[in-house]
């Protein structure tokens, strides 16, 4: 292995740079505005001194018709006061129609936050996309697993507990491999699995200048009964 392949060396990279109603007003029963017609025919007009001494004298059929005609003044005037009270007691017209309801400038969001994708995934589309660990059983998990112990938690022995001992994987140059890479490093992985025990994989290195490599690899694997797992048997670039 050269030095400047930094435990990758199986691998070619490539870098990259409702407006307010008003309530109608209450509104007094039909009786009580009748009983202002009441009242009116109670009234006994009062006539006046002269016209009260010569009444006395009028005819039976004139007083008959005097009479009459001061009640019908008396019921005219009884009818105006009743239609003006009922229109002063039915108030404004009210809108009938359904409340127009506004939204509360107030009312908190209740929309999910936005996270951001990781600088180090723009860019990969495949059926699984992390760089976070995984204790999943498949090859799918095996491969997230291996890639953050090596470059997040920089752990030789946690990556290597999922990689089969066929694999020729030397515990020495792993770790001297995973020293290389500068802390502070993000990775991606995207995995698309081909079958159970084979899947493409896109791996990302972001490192903390800025500088980006892209990883096209083919990972196999096999089921391990005594790891109750999958296992990686290979790694190799496409």
């Amino acid at each position: 292995m050269s030095d400047d392949e930094q435990g990758w060396q199986w691998l070619a990279g490539t870098e990259h740079p409702a407006p307010p109603t008003t309530a109608p007003g209450d509104r007094g029963s039909d009786d009580e505005a009748w009983q202002w017609v009441t009242t009116a025919r109670s009234i006994t007009p009062t006539l006046p001194a002269r016209a009260a001494a010569t009444s006395s004298h009028l005819r039976p059929g004139r007083r008959v018709a005097a009479v009459a005609g001061m009640v019908c003044a008396v019921l005219v005037v009884a009818a105006a006061t009743v239609a003006a009270l009922s229109a002063t007691a039915s108030g404004p017209e009210v809108s009938t129609g359904p409340a127009v309801e506004t939204a509360d400038p107030t009312a908190p969001s209740t929309s999910a936050p936005v996270v951001a994708e990781p600088a180090a995934c723009l860019g990969v589309e495949d059926a699984t996309v992390t760089d976070s660990d995984s204790d999943g059983t498949d090859l799918t998990a095996a491969i997230a697993a291996f890639q953050y112990a090596y470059y997040a938690r920089r752990d030789t022995a946690a990556a290597l507990a999922v990689v089969a001992p066929e694999a020729g994987l030397d515990p020495a140059a792993l770790a001297a491999a995973i020293t290389a890479v500068p802390t502070g490093t993000e990775h991606c992985v995207g995995i698309t699995p081909i079958t159970s025990t084979a899947a493409e994989v896109h791996l990302v290195e972001l490192r903390p200048d800025g500088r980006r490599a892209d990883y096209l690899q083919l990972v196999n694997g096999r089921a391990d009964d005594a790891a109750r797992r999958t296992l990686i048997t290979n790694i190799q670039g496409r």
